[in-house]
């Protein structure tokens, strides 16, 4: 996919720069900056839109520290979230556009929907004392994890223990594309 984007757009100095999908729609700067949190971006420096320069900065984690982060996080770093480190991305806690680098100390996993969710301005990510990943709501109050009690009575239900409601996925969203895959072929294979 290739956006085009005007650096104002993504720094938030000229929030009406351009910022679109190649021949398609216009994106939000909150989206550019999501898109480009973990892929290759080609600089291309312009004049009235003539190309007079172009640059290439690899912003992709490259696979031996997305490793390493994966070891260090776990899984989603949101507070409470349980989505396991394979299925997360890698998110640049200060943004590349803003200076952020590429290194262990800088990055942090998040599943698809918290990576979105930060990227639309629903919370913030900041580093504390140096080290500690912090959460915290648009007016600085940090976000902790809730972790639901078991209701007394809840388990008397025949047959149910305390094991049978974990989700084998990680908390994964439905992949309708798979299911649809799997059902379609032996359906068409069985007698109507």
């Amino acid at each position: 996919m290739v956006v085009h984007v005007d650096a104002g757009v993504l720094t938030g100095e000229d929030a009406a720069g351009r910022c679109h999908v190649e021949d398609g729609p216009w994106l939000s700067s909150h989206a550019a900056r999501w898109l480009a949190c973990d892929a290759d971006v080609v600089a291309i420096l312009e004049r009235d839109r003539i190309p007079l320069d172009v640059r290439r900065a690899r912003r992709v984690i490259p696979p031996r520290l997305r490793l390493a982060m994966q070891a260090r996080d776990q899984g989603c770093r949101f507070p409470g979230c349980s989505v396991p480190a394979r299925r997360s991305e890698g998110h640049h806690i200060r943004h590349w556009i803003d200076g952020g680098r590429t290194e262990l100390a800088n990055l942090a996993s998040l599943c698809r929907f918290h990576h979105r969710r930060h990227h639309e301005g629903a919370f913030r990510i900041r580093i504390a004392a140096g080290v500690e990943v912090r959460f915290e709501a648009a007016d600085g109050t940090p976000l902790i994890p809730v972790i639901p009690g078991c209701a007394e009575g809840a388990l008397d239900v025949p047959g149910m223990t305390h094991t049978t409601a974990l989700a084998g996925d990680g908390g994964a969203s439905f992949d309708l594309d798979h299911a649809v895959s799997v059902i379609a072929p032996v359906r068409a294979r069985a007698p109507t």
